[in-house]
């Protein structure tokens, strides 16, 4: 009986380790050109580079990503709240995409920043 509980509290963590844990968070800050709030649900177009045209920073966005090591790491992640945050931003765009992993003994911190830009056309 006593390895059979002992067996059952080993399935039980192992199973929470490998399930594992994902918090995300996204926040913004205006800039000198800022820019009324867009909807939440708006399109937002995606520079990993400064486009060609010309723009005006709205904002400096950043979303974290706490989760545990056997979760992998990928953009699909934060991407949904880093463009959820440039339209509440009014940004019509975002750019210089930066990210940033910071690993702990049982957890990653993953940091995704960027800037959310309007266009000038």
């Amino acid at each position: 009986m006593t390895s059979l509980i002992r067996c059952i509290g080993s399935a039980v963590v192992l199973s929470g380790l490998l399930g594992g844990c994902t918090s995300i968070d996204g926040s913004y800050t205006r800039v000198d050109g800022a820019a009324p709030a867009r909807a939440e649900d708006c399109h937002v177009d995606v520079y990993p580079l400064p486009p060609s045209q010309p723009y005006t920073v709205v904002s400096r966005i950043t979303v974290h990503v706490d989760r545990t090591h056997f979760l992998g790491r990928s953009l699909d992640e934060p991407m949904p709240e880093l463009l959820r945050q440039a339209c509440r931003s009014g940004a019509d765009a975002v750019t210089n995409l930066s990210e940033e992993l910071d690993s702990h003994s049982e957890s990653d911190a993953y940091t995704l920043t960027a800037e959310g830009i309007r266009l000038t056309r």
